[in-house]
């Protein structure tokens, strides 16, 4: 959120645009993060115009595979094991 002066000021658009980026780049970072560590998986990466497609990995590897293949039926992605 702008502070009243930063809203009434010139560069408010560049503020806000250069608060976007950086709020990306921190969600872009924690979903490297997360993968890394095995707590998400990427089941669809991501294309123009649609964000890449995530599942949390909360069980044991048997309950994760399932999860992930109802989750690609659903989601009409490719099985690829």
């Amino acid at each position: 959120m702008l502070t009243p002066e930063q809203a009434m000021s010139e560069d408010a658009d560049k503020i806000m645009r250069k608060r976007e980026l950086n709020a990306k780049k921190q969600f872009s970072d924690a979903a490297v993060w997360l993968q890394e560590r095995g707590v998400i998986k990427k089941l669809e990466p991501a294309s123009l115009g649609k964000n890449a497609g995530f599942l949390l990995l909360l069980g044991n590897d048997e309950e994760n595979l399932a999860v992930e293949r109802w989750a690609r039926k659903c989601l009409n992605l490719p099985m690829v094991w």
